[in-house]
């Protein structure tokens, strides 16, 4: 059984220093009008979770950088453009 406790302060979140992790894509350089393209080969063949991988991330940044973005697939792979600041 779980003992229930209260007034235990909840510690800070901890960031081990040095191991900061760099960005997959470049969504914060983009500027409105601005683009870019997500090779077909980095999908190891499924299409479809390489659009879902390439989703989830633009969608972390649409909320944490505050721009609207659009996703598409094309011939070349998945194309990501901003179109605006939200």
């Amino acid at each position: 059984m779980y003992k229930i406790q209260s007034g235990i302060p909840i510690p800070s979140r901890s960031v081990k220093k040095g191991l900061t992790r760099q960005a997959r894509y470049p969504f914060d350089k983009l500027e409105p009008g601005m683009s870019f393209l997500v090779p077909k080969k980095e999908a190891d063949g499924d299409i479809k979770r390489l659009m879902a991988r390439v989703s989830a991330a633009a969608h972390n940044a649409k909320k944490s950088l505050g721009i609207k973005l659009v996703l598409r697939k094309t011939d070349e792979g998945i194309r990501v453009w901003r179109i605006a600041n939200a």
